[in-house]
This record gives structure tokens, sequence and C-alpha cells, in this order.
């Protein structure tokens, strides 16, 4: 396991008391384990630390829509915020599909953060596809190395809109004004950012003269609105208005595809999420079905949806196994540039969302109101209102709106209901 240079390797995570309550009613646990038990394959047994301490925490990141502090600390004591950056750079080099794989056992563990290590990582991406022709972008993921920096993406929901406007600070939209040769200030007003004031550094939109990557010292955040949704709650995506002040240099000047590109390699690695709740929520129906069965050899309560259940995770996994492939198939293995790779991205999206939602209310009728409850090994409660993030995008009022204007796309359909 790869641990930053001058990174202490001992992780101090403040621990609280455990809630005491009755140990099993009808042989379900009623309190909902806070230890990550979930099978995990050869090829991410390492990550076992992490899950743990990610598990442990996730109720409380959940019920008090807190940031999840002690997951982003074993992320960096593990090196995995590094993950994508080019070996000569001080990162591991690992590939698309590696990073995935962990965003989906993450997910399994707790949903917010490995939400948070997906975009961090589709930023990453996104400066590593541009760091050859470009000293600010090497310089930076240099320092990311070295500090286990943690990157997040402002405006990915709006980007296409975003366009350079002339006039004071302050105004409306996006400004990008040069005072003079050596300096510049942008300035976005309302626009959501994901775990923004946890943020080492951001990647914004500045119309169409590209990106601006940069770090804390270099911006300030204003909170215009909290973030206290349904789901996902320990994103903390908050709307705030940022001020930007950097060297003319540090501006990635790129192609009009540029946003688009970011947008599938933000969606493809949603999508590895989306894969690792559903997964999880299976596991829990399983583990239910298991219980309650009464003979060895007799059929499972709930075994038709189980079947089914398991072949929407199955059909999902091919796909973004399938999305993966083409994500490397890029010059270098990294994803190609053009509106095919956005076009599928969307297309992965679109399906996995629509059967992830399917396969939990599956597992939400094989546990019953075990799945339904909170406070129980075999919950789903939590699956189900994250995964509604899926079809609506995360933080975006537009993205919202075109969501439900198509709800007969994301709604699950009547078979799944209760009979």
């Amino acid at each position: 396991m790869m641990v930053a240079p001058g990174r202490q390797k001992a992780l101090a995570i403040a621990r609280g008391p455990t809630r005491a309550m009755p140990a099993r009613v009808g042989g379900v646990d009623r309190t909902s384990s806070r230890r990550w038990s979930g099978p995990v394959s050869a090829e991410y047994a390492h990550l076992q630390p992490l899950l743990c301490i990610a598990s442990e925490h996730a109720t409380d990141v959940d019920r008090d829509a807190r940031f999840p502090t002690e997951a982003l600390g074993a992320l960096r004591e593990a090196g995995l915020m590094s993950s994508l950056v080019p070996a000569p750079l001080g990162g591991a080099e690992a590939s698309l599909k590696a990073v995935a794989g962990i965003c989906e056992v993450l997910a399994r563990a707790c949903a917010s953060s490995a939400m948070m290590f997906a975009m961090h990582q589709a930023s990453v991406a996104w400066l590593v596809l541009h760091h050859e022709a470009h000293d600010a972008s090497r310089a930076l993921l240099q320092r990311l190395c070295a500090e286990q920096m943690l990157f997040g993406i402002a405006g990915i929901a709006g980007m296409a809109d975003l366009a350079p406007v002339e006039g004071a600070a302050g105004g409306p939209g996006p400004a990008l004004l040069q005072h003079h040769a050596e300096q510049f200030t942008l300035v976005i007003d309302g626009t959501t950012i994901p775990y923004g004031a946890y943020a080492d550094g951001l990647l914004l939109p500045a119309g169409e003269d590209g990106f601006v990557a940069a770090p804390k010292e270099q911006y300030k955040l204003e909170r215009r609105e909290s973030w206290d949704a349904l789901g996902m709650r320990g994103l903390c995506s908050d709307e705030f208005r940022v001020v930007v002040t950097g060297e003319p240099g540090q501006i990635l000047h790129t192609a009009r595809d540029g946003a688009g590109n970011l947008h599938a390699i933000v969606q493809l690695l949603h999508s590895a999420v989306w894969v690792g709740i559903a997964a999880s929520a299976l596991e829990r129906a399983q583990a239910y079905s298991r219980g309650q069965g009464e003979a060895p050899h007799a059929l499972m309560p709930g075994a038709a949806r189980l079947a089914e259940a398991n072949a929407l995770l199955q059909m999902m996994r091919a796909h973004l196994g399938s999305a993966l492939e083409q994500a490397s198939s890029g010059p270098g293995g990294l994803p190609p540039r053009g509106p095919a790779f956005v076009d599928e991205m969307q297309v992965l999206r679109t399906g996995v969302s629509r059967s992830a939602l399917a396969l939990v209310n599956h597992a939400m009728m094989v546990c019953g109101m075990d799945g339904y409850r909170n406070d129980t090994d075999v919950s789903v409660a939590r699956h189900l209102r994250d995964l509604y993030a899926a079809p609506l995008g995360l933080g975006s009022a537009r993205n919202a709106a075109i969501a439900l204007a198509s709800a007969s796309d994301v709604t699950p359909s009547s078979d799944i209901l209760p009979d």
C-alpha cells in the first residue's frame, strides 16, 4: 500500500461511544452494525482498514449530514488520493478501472465517502489528461501526491453555460478579469461545490477560456446555501460564491469539449458508486433471506426477487466494465476525447441509475419492515435515499428539472412493488 512521502503511518481517529440497543429481535439484529463485515475480494483485501473506518462512521455521517472526515483520513493514510497521478510525478499511476473498483467497494461501506473519493478522482483524472502541456497542472499534481490533497469540482452541472464576462467582480455569472499580465481574478456566484468547505483545492470552469485549478490559499468561499438533502448527506454540497486569484499560467485552455469530457469522467465514477450501493443492498437482502430460512434445502424467502436483483447487479457491472474499457482506449490508457465517449457515459449513468433503484426496491421487498427501518443490520433505507441522487444529479437545480420532466425513466416499475 502506497503511503505519501512525509506522511506519518499512524492514523489516530476519535471514535465516539456506540449506542446500546437490544441485540436481536425475531432473528434480526436491531442495532445497525457500524463495523465492516461485508465480503471483499482478494484484490481489495488491503482496503479492509479503510472500509472498517468508513463503515463505522457511515451512520453518523448520514444522520448528522456531516463530512466523512475519518474516511478521508484513512484514504490519505493509504496514499489513495494520488492513485491516478503518473509515477514520475509521485503517484501510483493506477488505471481508471482500478479507481472505479475502489469507488464501488467503498460505496458498500459508506456512500458519501465513496462519492467524495469519486469526485476527487474525476478532477485528478482530468488534470492528468492535460498535465503534459501545462506546467501549473504538473506542479499541482506533484503537490497533491506529497500532501494527499482533496480536490473538488465547482459548477460541473452547468459548465457548458458558463462564459467569462467583463466587469467588476461579483457581476452575474463567472467573471474572468485580467487586471494585468501577472494576475487574474475569477468570480463564480452561486455554484454548488460538493464538500467545498473541506477541499484543499478546486477545479473551476472559466467559461470559454477553459478551467482553473487552484489550491485553497488562492480562493475564498462565501457560503450562500447549505446542504440538507434526502440522501448523500455527508457530501455537504453547499452553494458558494467563489473568488479565485492566480496567475494566468494556471488557466487550462482546453477545447470546447473539455467540460463534456470532465462530466463524462464524473458520470463514469459516479456509476461505480451507484453499483456499490446496489451491491450492498443485495448483500443485506441475501443475509436477511438466509436468516429466515428454516430447512437447509428450502427455497429461501424472496428467492425470485433475489434472483432478479442479482441479474440487475450483473448487468450493471457488465455495462460499467464495458464503459471502463472504453475509458481506457485513449492515448496512454486515458479516456478518449470527443462526443462519442461523452454520450456513452450518459447512457451508462442513465442505465445504472434505473437498475440500481430497481435492485434496492427488490431488496426492500425481501427484507420487509426490517429493511425499511433505520436501526437494523439489513436496513436499506439509506441505500434508497442515496440512490435517488443518481437520476437527479448532485446539486444541480437544472439537472433536477430535467430529471423531473422525464420521471417515468427513473420511477420503479410496478413489477418491483409489493404484490
